[in-house]
């Protein structure tokens, strides 16, 4: 065991304080004992393989008393330890710091590992990082094959063991996505597999929001706030606004750019606030209209028509993803029973 560690009976007791993540304790409860170097912070992260659990323990909580989140490098290669109680330390840490560097392994691991400790370790780790590029992983994780689902032998466990990660990957796709999918312990495998069934239901629908080209169009939206708002405030300053029709224009501009606004926030909260998307959309589209006619009746707003332009292509990316009504976001599941 390291020298300063405090008694394993004490351990015990307060594992659970942690200056990580939202049960972080106030930083002036720090002390100078809880302060290492990189030498000392070396041996720590090696101890963390201990195969005593007492001193892996006593590990835990002396990181987490320091709380420097700078030692999730340091943890990382740990994930890929032979040993599954290695992960499984490893992975209830990452949890408690919540950084996102290590989504792609920890992601890895939920869809490869063999272990299923290890497995619902990494689910929880997902579920308290709540970030929504992971929905695709956890999609698969539930999805994977049950070693016994073609045998009858399967069907006969009141709570199958192949299943017990899966009741974490659910509670991580529910945080995330909004959904309140029934997916419960104690229940016949038939109706937990009917449950999947219905996940599977809502992510067909719902895929494209958790795509990589979704993000693309989240970050289009907000590239869209910030010219709209440029926009605004030069027509609004200019010397145009305070000529006839100029406050046609200022008023359109601010109109416009509060709708930029309320649309990157419904596509980065999609698909739960789907309904309000079509009509912004339309809103949007009737502003770009208006706007468009002032320009065409103007010869004084040629500085501004180059940025008005990358405005209205943006709304374009944007209009064009999204397509028709038929590939708007279905409603979260709000009540699915098993």
């Amino acid at each position: 065991m390291i020298s300063g560690f405090i008694p394993i009976a004490h351990v015990h007791a307060e594992e659970r304080i942690t200056h990580f993540g939202p049960e972080m304790i106030k930083t002036e409860t720090k002390s100078a004992d809880d302060t290492f170097d990189k030498e000392t912070f070396a041996k720590l992260i090696h101890s963390l393989t201990n195969e005593k659990k007492d001193t892996r323990i006593d590990v835990l909580w002396k990181l987490r008393m320091q709380g420097d989140t700078s030692i999730v490098p340091d943890l990382i290669p740990l994930l890929e330890d032979k040993r599954p109680y290695v992960r499984v330390t490893t992975c209830e840490l990452l949890a408690e710091i919540g950084n996102k560097t290590c989504l792609p392994k920890v992601t890895q691991l939920l869809l490869t590992d063999k272990n299923e400790k290890v497995k619902e370790a990494a689910a929880k780790v997902l579920f308290n990082i709540g970030d929504r590029s992971v929905v695709p992983a956890l999609i698969k994780a539930l999805n994977q094959p049950r070693p016994l689902a073609e045998g009858i032998g399967y069907w006969l466990f009141p709570n199958d063991i192949y299943d017990n990660y899966r009741y974490d990957v659910v509670k991580a796709l529910n945080r995330i996505t909004g959904n309140t999918f029934f997916y419960r312990r104690n229940e016949t495998n038939f109706n937990r597999i009917a449950a999947q069934k219905r996940i599977n239901t809502w992510w067909k629908n719902n895929e494209q929001f958790y795509s990589k080209e979704m993000s693309r169009i989240d970050s289009l939206s907000a590239q869209l706030v910030s010219d709209a708002k440029t926009f605004k405030n030069n027509i609004t300053t200019s010397n145009y606004a305070r000529i006839l029709g100029g406050n046609d224009l200022a008023r359109h501009s601010e109109t416009f750019y509060e709708c930029a606004k309320d649309l990157h926030e419904v596509i980065a909260k999609l698909p739960e606030n789907r309904e309000k998307l079509k009509p912004l959309l339309a809103k949007t589209t009737s502003l770009v209209n208006y706007i468009d006619e002032i320009f065409i009746y103007s010869q004084d707003l040629k500085n501004y028509e180059e940025l008005w332009n990358k405005q209205k292509d943006l709304l374009k990316a944007i209009r064009s993803f999204f397509g028709t009504t038929n590939r708007l976001p279905a409603a979260p599941s709000k009540k699915s029973k098993s």
